[in-house]
């Protein structure tokens, strides 16, 4: 017996089902697209999303909207939020020094992948999608064995509302209409199939689920997923499937094992139930519509009350009807002897006026937005760049969330690239790093960390500009980690990474000697190599690989190095920061706990000539 369900058909024949049911879930929620295109009319009144008719009686498409409240708020916040142009950092949790230097590479790699992908310039739009229409959209795909980060339409996102209150859909379907020259030079094997799709009239203009236009040369193509059962390996999993079809033909079906959908949501607000948001124009959607009401009613108070009247005695009307007069007011004529008198009525009352400037307070008390901000003023007396810096924190925490919420979405985009780049394996894009003496290629085999746990943040971008780097050696000279000189040196050209690698070059050499020794290869101390600090790190690794069941040979490579920088210290004249016999063996007597030196301690493990 046949199934219902599109992901139990058979392989290449769930095209009918899919497209039935992506029918039925549109026509059910006509409502809701109906919403988007009202949304995004307060915000432009000639939007149209695409539909091409049955807009001239749409709400808030008017030409007589002369305040666009809406359109000021959500390009106030998008401007304090989304120029937001930050990074992913990837963070260990006791890693030794290759599992570091991994992490940063994978940093470097998904900043690479970012910029490819220009995941800062589609960022901004799809964030003004979610302040206007509650949900933003990005999807993360390969194309041409490059990873590629596209703004999606929310109403080309279906999800079934009924089957996820928690807002958690096992099943998505992207359906866009595309041209079918397009779709054939892309399947060439369907192009029969691909011609006789949406064939049916004569070639005008069509309507998908009733409400939505499409062209003669235009077809639907819908891209179906359904998330997989339990974990891929343990017993009892399933796979997903995606299929990618047109009416009539299935092009792609494939098992899908991922544990998301290849999308990045950002929502605004989200709603008690349902998959898709609540945004910004919709908390101010009626203080939009009052407004526009507002300045009809004065258009038209305008028109018949504000002009100048002439009263004019009946005596001279021949008189008037011979005279050119400009358009100025209106004539009216009365019975009576007196001279013409010219009246001018006050135009609006004062209630009118009073109305609708407290609408507009009222609105820019909801949507949290400051007069200042919206007119890009800052308050006068705010001259230094730390109170300019702390009036920003303070403007922004009206919208922590969104800010919050903003940044997950960028963190979904970095985290989906580096799944397709697992995936794709050797073929994965490769990302270029420079430094002084070669162009360094950091291919995904190359930051591939496999099981090892690490935590993926958003980080600020600042001290990437000129204004933030300042800042930053400003910071680092008031807190000692760099001295004056070095700091004059910066101001003039602020390269950080260059400068902070020279401080730490000598900690990085000792940590790589001391994984080596960890990992059975024996390293011998250098005479250029920092050893004060040298002995003290690696006698605390020595101690913590005691204290972790580490074999004697490790313990050996460990000590040795220990007891030969020390005599290279005393045949030098400098005192050693032993301050006691190294226990030689897991069976010798308890020693007293070495202090870290003095220039371990005020440096933070820098060598003493550094600072």
């Amino acid at each position: 017996m046949e199934t219902t369900w599109w992901w139990d058909r058979d392989q290449g024949d769930a095209h009918q089902a899919i497209f039935e049911k992506v029918q039925a879930v549109e026509t059910a929620q006509s409502d809701l697209y109906e919403r988007f295109l009202r949304l995004a009319c307060l915000y432009d009144p000639y939007e149209s999303l695409g539909q091409r008719n049955g807009l001239d009686g749409m709400p808030g498409r008017s030409a007589d909207v002369a305040e666009y409240v809406v359109a000021s708020n959500v390009d106030t916040v998008a401007a304090i939020i989304a120029k937001w142009n930050g990074r992913a950092v990837f963070m260990t949790d006791d890693g030794d020094w290759s599992t570091q230097r991994q992490a940063m590479q994978l940093e470097r790699y998904a900043t690479g992948l970012v910029k490819k992908a220009k995941v800062h310039e589609s960022g901004p739009r799809v964030f003004k999608d979610g302040a206007i229409m509650g949900t933003g959209i990005a999807k993360v795909f390969e194309r041409d064995g490059g990873i590629c980060v596209e703004r999606v339409l929310p109403d080309e996102l279906v999800v079934d509302e009924s089957e996820c209150r928690t807002g958690k859909p096992r099943q998505m379907y992207h359906r866009t209409r595309v041209d079918r020259d397009v779709l054939k030079a892309l399947f060439p094997e369907a192009e029969d199939d691909i011609e006789r799709a949406h064939r049916g009239g004569d070639g005008s203009m069509k309507q998908w689920a009733g409400w939505m236009p499409f062209e003669g040369n235009e077809l639907i193509l819908v891209e179906a997923y359904r998330l997989p059962i339990g974990k891929k390996g343990a017993k009892g999993y399933v796979p997903g499937r995606r299929v990618l079809c047109i009416e009539g033909k299935t092009l792609e079906d494939d098992d899908y094992h991922r544990t998301r959908f290849p999308f990045a949501v950002f929502r605004w607000s989200p709603r008690l139930t349902g998959w898709y948001g609540r945004g910004l124009a919709e908390d101010i959607a009626g203080h939009q519509r009052q407004i526009n009401i507002l300045n009809k009613q004065e258009s038209a108070i305008l028109d018949l009350q504000a002009l100048p009247t002439t009263w004019v005695p009946y005596a001279d009307a021949k008189i008037m009807e011979t005279l050119k007069v400009a358009k100025v007011g209106r004539i009216a004529f009365f019975k009576g002897a007196q001279p013409p008198k010219t009246e001018t009525p006050q135009g609006l009352t004062n209630q009118l006026a009073a109305r609708r400037e407290a609408l507009k307070a009222s609105t820019f008390e909801t949507s949290g937005v400051s007069r200042l901000a919206a007119h890009g003023m800052k308050p006068a007396g705010l001259e230094s760049a730390v109170a300019q810096r702390e009036y920003q924190d303070i403007t922004t925490e009206r919208f922590a969330l969104q800010e919050k919420a903003y940044e997950r979405w960028f963190l979904d985009v970095v985290e989906l690239m580096l799944e397709i780049s697992k995936e794709m394996g050797d073929d994965a894009p490769v990302v270029y790093h420079r430094n002084r003496y070669q162009r360094h290629e950091i291919a995904w085999a190359d930051v591939d960390m496999g099981d090892v746990e690490v935590q993926i943040q958003a980080a600020s971008s600042l001290a990437k500009t000129f204004a933030g780097r300042a800042q930053t050696v400003i910071e680092w000279a008031q807190a000692g980690v760099i001295n004056q000189d070095e700091a004059r040196g910066l101001m003039q050209h602020p390269d950080l990474e260059a400068a902070m690698s020279l401080y730490t070059a000598a900690m990085e050499d000792i940590d790589r000697c001391i994984e080596a020794c960890l990992d059975d290869e024996p390293m011998v101390p250098e005479p250029y190599q920092n050893l004060q600090m040298g002995i003290w790190r690696f006698q605390m690794s020595y101690l913590k690989a005691l204290n972790n069941g580490a074999p004697e040979e490790t313990l050996e490579n460990l000590r040795t190095w220990i007891v030969q920088a020390t005599k290279m210290l005393e045949m030098t004249g400098v005192q050693s920061a032993m301050a006691g016999p190294m226990p030689m063996g897991p069976g010798a007597p308890p020693q007293a706990p070495m202090a870290a030196p003095a220039s371990a301690l005020a440096g933070g493990g820098v060598a003493p000539q550094a600072l």
